[in-house]
């Protein structure tokens, strides 16, 4: 299936039952999109269509790769914090 964002890098990473995406928007047609963004999800999410697939994380877009990581890193730390 092609891509409908066709100028995009996407990283993803899984930790303690979690899974995190990082995206770069790489021709930056708005820019309050322009940059890093990042997501999280509880690994067993429900991935049927009309359920919630992710959880944005507050404070993107960044300007660096490295900000988005420090970010998911802080999010994981918190998630862990509430089990």
């Amino acid at each position: 299936m092609p891509s409908t964002v066709p100028n995009m890098r996407i990283w993803m990473a899984a930790s303690h039952g979690y899974s995190f995406c990082i995206s770069e928007e790489l021709e930056t047609g708005d820019p309050e999109w322009s940059g890093f963004n990042a997501s999280w999800k509880n690994a067993r999410t429900d991935m049927r269509p009309g359920k919630k697939m992710a959880n944005m994380i507050d404070g993107g877009p960044w300007k660096r790769f490295a900000e988005a990581e420090r970010a998911c890193e802080a999010t994981l730390k918190q998630l862990r914090q509430k089990q």
